[in-house]
């Protein structure tokens, strides 16, 4: 199966405006160039990104729902809350960083 073969959703788990949701559109506009398919950016802001993830691993693991976060969702989050909806353990990887800041 050649992927991908439809428009690919980033979800990100914070509000519109914001650094990370520029920095979403951004590369979902370098996405849609490279994989000629169209990559919508889906903001999810309430819960603190919680919702979100939660939503993400209820998906089918196909690669057409993709998740844009900081790390604080995989690392800060599962030490203040102990009941998310999600464990690290339900996502296989982690793609890489888009941006750093000092």
């Amino acid at each position: 199966m050649k992927y991908p073969e439809k428009e690919i959703t980033l979800v990100v788990p914070l509000a519109s405006g914001g650094s990370t949701d520029v920095n979403a559109r951004a590369t979902a506009k370098l996405m849609s160039k490279y994989l000629n398919q169209p990559v919508v950016v889906e903001n999810k802001d309430d819960a603190g990104g919680i919702t979100a993830m939660t939503d993400l691993v209820r998906q089918k693991p196909d690669g057409y729902n993709l998740q844009f976060a900081g790390d604080g969702l995989f690392s800060i989050q599962p030490i203040l809350q102990k009941n998310l909806g999600y464990k690290q353990d339900n996502f296989d990887f982690l793609v890489g960083t888009t941006a750093a800041t000092p």
